[in-house]
């Protein structure tokens, strides 16, 4: 009776079983010998509908190939390929308990909707198969060298039941040991690769967010029971802007935003306690993997409390009404945010800075940095990046109503927009 539910809800929810890859292999270059290319293989095959459907799913060592068959007579056929060096992210998720029986694989390409394939429960090895995604999708090359900021454990200290209570119900992530992660992601479950080095780490209830040599990995533990866990990989280099949210005054805690160019993850954002994150290691590691390597040492004792002003003639009434940006030495600027708020990296130089009421814009070599300074005391502050390489768009008109950065001209305002897709 419960193998006839199986096999009923497999075919309901057309959800795949794995077949003999080199039979399929076969059947497919008989069938349509310019189908596969010259030398491709096929390493992973699968059937929709429990094994009784018409669709199959191929997984080569160059794309995944979808088989879609159309029609009441089954005589159109579409193919859909989704070459492995164009997928910028791609997430496993095991089977969860109860009626949740189907495990998952979700795939996305540069320039193609999401690809989503149920599984049959306990019907194909997962981590066989994120191993096989890991080799063929994830940069083949390692950073050497130590991570942004190795761990320490230090002394333990108990932050007693108010401040544990107030960090579990805003979500907020600690710091864990990289490399006890590491070892353990390497062996149960094998979800790392044995080259990939975990540089930083962090921890909220039963879910990890972690910052590899290789990609940016996340793990959710789902359910009540958490029995299933969803495994998401994102390459770095669908990384298009970061920012690091100082705590505030009753805000506690710091806020990491990531923005990526992946559908239902274009912002991923994580509280960090404020307590037990070096923030600056946090700053340092992204502005690392998205604006590229720092040749040079960064200078500088990072305090969030010290944003000063640089000395100038202040705004005008008006301009401090509009909240207008007025331009400012660069060379004063890059000292300011070198030694007592060290957020450049240490081969970056500023170009061009601008300062409104409180809030600061730079154009360094690299990025366009935003300081955003929050609430009445000013001690929350938000640094925003954005790569060049990210900004697609600019305009720069003589008037303008919409909003944007802007800053003062003599006689008149000037807005400069900067679309980033």
């Amino acid at each position: 009776m419960a193998s006839l539910f199986k096999k009923a809800r497999d075919y309901v929810g057309d959800n795949s079983v794995e077949v003999d890859a080199a039979a399929e292999e076969k059947k497919l270059r008989e069938a349509f010998p310019f189908l596969l290319a010259e030398g491709e293989t096929v390493a992973f095959a699968f059937t929709g509908r429990g094994g009784s459907g018409r669709d199959n799913e191929y997984i080569t060592d160059r794309r995944i190939l979808i088989r879609d068959v159309k029609g009441m007579m089954g005589t159109s056929v579409k193919y859909t390929s989704y070459p492995l060096s164009q997928i910028n992210a791609y997430a496993v998720s095991t089977a969860g308990g109860g009626l949740d029986g189907d495990s998952e694989l979700q795939v996305w390409c540069s320039g193609m909707p999401a690809l989503e394939i149920e599984f049959a429960k306990e019907n194909v090895d997962l981590f066989a198969l994120n191993s096989f995604l890991n080799k063929k999708v994830l940069p083949s090359n390692n950073a050497a060298g130590e991570s942004a900021a190795p761990f320490s454990k230090g002394p333990k200290t108990d932050p007693g039941a108010l401040s544990s209570f107030l960090n579990w119900l805003g979500d907020d992530a600690h710091e864990v040991d990289p490399l006890e992660l590491e070892q353990r992601l390497k062996t149960s479950p094998p979800v790392l690769e044995q080259d990939e080095r975990v540089e930083l780490a962090y921890k909220s209830g039963r879910d990890h967010m972690i910052l590899s040599s290789k990609r940016l990995f996340l793990l959710d533990k789902r359910g009540f029971t958490g029995k299933k866990s969803v495994y998401l990989s994102v390459l770095w280099k669908c990384m298009r802007a970061f920012s690091v949210e100082t705590a505030g005054t009753w805000d506690r805690d710091y806020t990491l935003k990531l923005y990526t160019n992946i559908d239902s993850y274009t912002c991923i954002v994580q509280d960090l306690r404020s307590g037990s994150t070096n923030i600056l290691a946090v700053q340092r590691f992204f502005s690392d993997k998205i604006l590229g390597d720092d040749t040079a040492p960064a200078v500088g004792n990072f305090d969030v409390q010290r944003l000063q002003g640089q000395a100038d003639s202040g705004p005008g009434f008006l301009a401090w009404c509009g909240d207008d940006c007025r331009q400012l030495d660069a060379a004063q600027a890059e000292e300011q945010f070198r030694k007592s708020t060290p957020v450049l990296q240490g081969s970056e130089t500023v170009e061009f800075a601008f300062k409104g009421r409180r809030d600061m814009v730079l154009f360094t070599n690299k990025r366009l940095l935003s300081v955003d300074v929050k609430g009445w005391t000013g001690k929350k502050k938000n640094f925003t990046s954005v790569p060049w390489s990210t900004i697609k768009v600019s305009e720069l008109p003589g008037y303008c109503n919409e909003t944007g950065v802007k800053w003062c001209r003599p006689g008149r305002v000037a807005h400069l927009h900067l679309l980033c897709p």
